[in-house]
């Protein structure tokens, strides 16, 4: 019997996804080829693996059996090409990073263009998700993660802490005075934001009038910039414009610290390429973190 292992992968694909246009983004394969590649196994099986209808798919007793098989020969090959990379000398490949936190220029730039220079056969992919990502299932190599971590299947590597700050431009400074304490808020605005699960409670949201609500962190920050309101947000992501003046932190004490981590998958083998990344990651932050390295 003849056998397609594309057709086979795209099967392990669609039931993990749950749909052929979701197996289709991920895998960046025309919607068209995702179902003949499904048609053409059923076919070749002589079996039905997928019952569809308009609204959802599911598996057949058969096709449980078989997406098992598929799933495994998939990690096989995955742990091949993990073994293959741990045995070159020099790191290659693509490297895979995601964080929910931006880290602002120049750190971030900085480490991601030094990290390239010391390894050219490396292709970096950084990703930015504010929602939880599933660093096995999305296959990532490493996330960059804020906050307290409460998933103990990941291995973490601390890099210290990042404080929390409250600031405000010139501008709006100028015009509603330097907020001196929670006490006394009564003339000024919040750019109210948004913030992820990693992120702590903003008191101030219950004290102070908001005249601009926002789930993107770069619209809150060009929102502060213009004067908007007072903006919170982790020190790192304004570095830049602290240092440039562009905005003054308020209420100072009140700042609190965060949590920066390196986390990577427990069950996976370290590439060359993932440890060349955790070293030079900690040795840049170590040097040139604007937080507290620890």
């Amino acid at each position: 019997m003849k056998v397609s292992l594309d057709e086979m992968a795209t099967f392990a694909e669609v039931v993990d996804c749950g749909s052929f246009s979701k197996a289709s983004q991920k895998t960046d394969t025309p919607v068209s080829t995702v179902s003949r590649r499904i048609a053409d196994l059923e076919r070749r099986l002589a079996v039905q693996l997928l019952q569809r209808t308009t609204r959802k798919q599911q598996l057949t007793d058969i096709g449980a059996v078989y997406y098992d098989y598929c799933r495994r020969m998939l990690q096989e090959a995955e742990a091949g090409e993990l073994a293959v990379q741990n045995l070159q000398v020099e790191p290659s490949g693509i490297l895979r990073i995601t964080s929910p936190l931006p880290l602002d220029d120049p750190f971030g730039s900085k480490m991601i263009l030094s990290f390239l220079q010391r390894y050219p056969k490396i292709n970096f992919e950084f990703f930015i998700h504010a929602r939880k990502v599933d660093l096995v299932e999305e296959r990532f190599d490493c996330g960059i993660i804020p906050g307290v971590l409460g998933d103990s299947s990941l291995i973490t590597r601390g890099l210290g802490s990042a404080r929390v700050i409250y600031c405000a431009s010139p501008g709006y400074i100028k015009e509603f005075g330097v907020p001196s304490d929670m006490d006394n808020l009564q003339n000024h605005y919040l750019v109210n934001y948004e913030a992820p699960s990693w992120l702590p409670p903003d008191p101030l949201k219950k004290m102070i009038n908001s005249r601009m609500l926002t789930n993107d962190f770069f619209v809150a920050r060009r929102a502060g910039l213009d004067g908007t309101g007072i903006i919170r947000v982790p020190e790192v992501q304004v570095g830049s414009n602290l240092m440039n003046g562009e905005l003054v932190e308020v209420l100072s004490q009140h700042s609190n610290s965060l949590p920066l981590s390196l986390v990577f998958p427990s069950n996976r083998q370290f590439t060359t390429k993932l440890r060349a990344f955790i070293d030079h990651m900690v040795r840049f932050s170590e040097q040139n973190a604007p937080w507290e390295f620890s």
